[in-house]
């Protein structure tokens, strides 16, 4: 994130966080902690189905796309639209 306050310019990390310290690493019981991944992931697609138009799920061709793909089909009582894309053709290198 760019900032510009009081006349200084500063350059902060947003959206990627920095790595955990090793001390503050959780130690829980490994299927209390899938558990809770489960749980907060689905409040996560949970809440972005809420919507005044119908939602959508782009497919990358990804585990993470298909797992949020797959909740969502678990938590909507409708079909999940979903949606890819491809390009004929040699890629750029």
């Amino acid at each position: 994130m760019l900032a510009w306050e009081d006349g200084k310019l500063s350059l902060d990390r947003y959206a990627r966080p920095a790595p955990v310290a090793v001390d503050e690493l959780r130690d829980d019981d490994e299927a209390e902690l899938i558990e809770e991944l489960r749980s907060r992931l689905g409040d996560s697609v949970r809440a972005h189905l809420v919507a005044d138009v119908p939602v959508g799920v782009l497919l990358s061709g990804g585990i993470d796309s298909s797992a949020l793909a797959a909740l969502a089909a678990q938590e909507s009582a409708e079909p999940v639209r979903t949606f890819s894309i491809g390009f004929e053709g040699a890629l750029l290198q």
